[in-house]
């Protein structure tokens, strides 16, 4: 306690006071030094928390160390500047207290005006230990000066409550997933086009997500924080927000570090605000089990997971059962706005008919709608019907109440035949060009007869006959989209043998359903031998890149869908993936129980181990991006290499060329001749006409959307056009893992956003 700045400055300051009370003359002595208590006023800010935030904080203890510095040394300079040096009396001068001030300060910032001085040799002296004293408390200082000016930016204050809706978006915020998100949310064909965006994230937006955020003011807010406290989950208005979305990082080198994150993220916004609706994106799907556990998450809240992994090899997959579907899923999905080229004569030169046409359907998305009370009681095949005729719109799916739990929802695919009913409170699944033309059908029938129904008995017959071919027009559609469900159908018992209750649980769970065989094989089991590979054909091949250190994809996830029960089991494809056999083994254990699965040990960017996949009588050839190695750093540059060997690998099966010795086939491999019968020569001949590699159907998995122009050397593609106007896209040939993004932002528009997705999916 002696050497407590409060007792030394008591040590000086008290013992003046007593010698001008016994000798009756005033002395000034060290009075300055009780200036230094201001010290102790810091302290008693950080006990009250009269200044809650911690950059401000350190500015006032800052300036209060200063002032205090600079006002005792100013002081000290007065003392002994009116006293003069105790050996020499003369060098005494008359000085304010207020001229010491002054002299300080200008000493002290090195400006140094030469008006005033020390006459005196201490005070002199004293000057010389001050500036370099000062010079260090600048320096010491300047830090959190700074940091403190930083938190002046705009980006460090509240979102300002609003009457319109807002989402905040935290997690992985970056110029991409910006952009990506933001084309999306707010194009103008969405209902919700009136809904705020408010980015959280810890670190200051780059000049790019700057520059977008100044254009979209209006309409996007960025504030600087982590959705880990609480704090600044109340800055941006969790508690009064439509929903919470968390972006994932598609790049990162640690999956399961970045779920955990994410995961967190949720907990800290459920802990904000229990009714919150998060919907969180993902990488792994192991990683959705651990969501399971946290209280308040689930449909109750309309919570929603997207797993990246599971949904990519969802659509891969299917794209394997119906060439071009990734395409035609991606436009649906994603918001695109048709070219003005389209209906004018004057089109950009280049521009084919197919184009034309393409673009225009390219303009077309799904939106939900709830339908009528006009539709009540119609069955489903008179709802598409009237849709199609009278409103000039497609539906293709119903979501209708359980009747089991009516807290829930079941999606129907295109349940055609005449035995579902529409009911009060069904939303229909419609395809359309923009939101607005779904007033149609939310309001068909309730202001007035149609005039339809004002037509003579005559023209009604006429509109009947209409109505009959225009049905299978429509149905065309539907069909196409319900190609895959309709197995399922055909299992199910008649009308009079079950309710329409029943039949409608059982259409839902039985797409959950797979083929898979009775026992388990092990990994060695599935490795294909060169005999056996002789007799491919019709079958999947599966490139893979990952390292015995990468992580998992869940390739269960990609075989599941072409093991539905929707698929007969004689038709079912074979599945043979080709890769590290390290990697593939660890893989394995989800694959073990699922039929007609093959594996081949080698790397792809070897052609003879294409060959012994014999690629040329396949039906399909996956090309999957590999996931960075955990440390890898995941900069730029390092993403766009990231698909270097997709590219490469692809442009090698596009320049392989079969001889005819290949092809009929008797294939040499290193391990000498295998020759195959003249039966299974001929059925193959047959089944799968002879080509060469680039007549091979080929689907090769983006990381990045503007490597496509590595793939079409002879197309105008480039960096600036987007990706869904490519021709390797516009083929089928090219899926890119950006358009989850888009998949973000559409579940964002209602609850069941996510599930008119998963139900074309699966």
């Amino acid at each position: 306690m002696w050497l407590e700045l409060a007792s030394f400055v008591d040590f000086f300051t008290i013992p003046p006071v007593v010698v001008t009370i016994i000798t009756s003359h005033t002395w000034l002595g060290f009075r300055f030094m009780r200036i230094l208590r201001l010290i102790q006023f810091s302290d008693i800010i950080r006990i009250t928390g009269i200044i809650k935030s911690g950059s401000l904080l350190q500015l006032t203890i800052a300036a209060i160390n200063f002032f205090s510095f600079w006002l005792a040394a100013a002081g000290f300079i007065h003392m002994i500047e009116n006293y003069g040096d105790p050996w020499n009396e003369d060098s005494a001068q008359d000085i304010s207290y207020l001229t010491c001030v002054y002299f300080t300060m200008v000493t002290m910032s090195t400006v140094g005006y030469g008006d005033e001085g020390a006459g005196t040799a201490i005070g002199r002296a004293f000057v010389v230990f001050f500036i370099v004293g000062g010079l260090a408390l600048f320096a010491s200082y300047t830090p959190v000066i700074v940091d403190y000016i930083q938190t002046l930016s705009p980006y460090e204050g509240e979102y300002k409550k609003e009457e319109r809706l807002h989402v905040v978006v935290c997690g992985h915020v970056t110029e991409e997933s910006v952009g990506n998100f933001l084309a999306d949310f707010l194009h103008k064909d969405r209902a919700n086009n009136n809904t705020v965006v408010v980015f959280l994230h810890t670190e200051t937006p780059s000049i790019a997500v700057a520059a977008l955020i100044k254009r979209l003011y209006t309409r996007v807010s960025y504030i600087r924080g982590s959705a880990l406290h609480p704090r600044d989950l109340q800055r941006v208005k969790l508690q009064h927000a439509a929903a919470c979305i968390v972006l994932a990082n598609k790049y990162s080198s640690d999956p399961d570090g970045e779920d955990s994150a994410n995961i967190m993220r949720v907990i800290s916004a459920k802990n904000c605000c229990k009714t919150i609706r998060v919907i969180v994106q993902l990488i792994q799907v192991e990683s959705k089990l651990t969501l399971q556990n946290i209280p308040g998450f689930g449909p109750a809240c309309g919570d929603d997971v997207i797993c990246i992994n599971e949904l990519k090899l969802g659509i891969i997959a299917q794209n394997c059962l119906s060439p071009g579907f990734s395409t035609f899923l991606a436009n649906l999905v994603c918001m695109r706005s048709e070219p003005h080229f389209v209906h004018n004569a004057s089109s950009p030169a280049g521009t084919d008919e197919w184009e034309k046409m393409y673009l225009h359907g390219a303009a077309y998305e799904l939106y939900p709608a709830a339908l009528s009370v006009t539709f009540v009681g119609k069955t489903f095949d008179d709802a598409v019907r009237i849709c199609y005729d009278e409103l000039d719109l497609v539906m293709f799916a119903i979501s209708v109440t359980d009747p089991v739990n009516p807290n829930k929802h079941r999606m129907l695919l295109s349940p055609v035949g005449g035995w579902l009913t529409i009911m009060p409170g069904s939303v229909g699944f419609f395809i359309a060009e923009d939101a607005r033309q779904l007033e149609r059908v939310k309001t068909y029938g309730l202001y007035g007869r149609d005039k339809k129904r004002m037509r003579s008995d005559m023209e009604m017959t006429q509109l009947s006959e209409k109505a009959t071919s225009s049905t299978k027009r429509s149905s065309s559609i539907s069909n196409m989209l319900s190609s895959m469900m309709s197995p399922m159908k055909q299992r199910l018992p008649s009308n009079n043998a079950v309710s329409p209750v029943h039949r409608m649980m059982t259409l839902a769970d039985m797409s959950f359903e797979r083929h898979c065989g009775a026992s388990r094989r092990t990994y060695e089991e599935a490795i294909l031998e060169h005999q056996q590979c002789l007799h491919l054909s019709g079958h999947i091949v599966v490139l893979m890149f990952g390292q015995r250190d990468s992580s998992l994809l869940g390739l269960n996830y990609l075989v599941a869908p072409l093991r539905s029960v929707a698929i007969a089991h004689k038709d079912s494809k074979q599945v043979v993936f080709v890769g590290n056999g390290e990697y593939l083994r660890r893989e394995w254990p989800s694959l073990e129980n699922f039929e007609k699965v093959g594996v081949i040990e080698g790397s792809p960017l070897d052609s003879n181990i294409l060959k012994k996949a014999s690629l040329n009588y396949c039906e399909m050839c996956i090309v999957l991006s590999p996931r960075p190695n955990e440390g890898q750093p995941t900069v730029m540059d390092d993403v766009a290499l990231m698909d270097k060997e997709c590219i490469l690998t692809t442009l090698n099966i596009k320049g392989m060329k079969y001889s005819e010795l290949e092809n009929n086939p008797l294939v040499l491999y290193s391990g000498g001749p295998a020759v195959v019968g003249d039966d299974t020569r001929k059925q193959r001949a047959r089944e799968h006409p002879v080509r060469h590699g680039a007549d091979i159907p080929i689907l090769t998995d983006l990381v990045l959307d503007t490597n496509v122009q590595f793939l079409d050397f002879d197309d105008d593609d480039d960096k600036a056009v987007e990706l869904y106007r490519t021709t390797s896209f516009a083929y089928g040939n090219v899926i890119a893992t950006s358009v989850l993004d888009s998949v973000m932002s559409s579940v964002c528009d209602e609850l069941a956003g996510l599930t008119k997705c998963l139900v074309v999916i699966w």
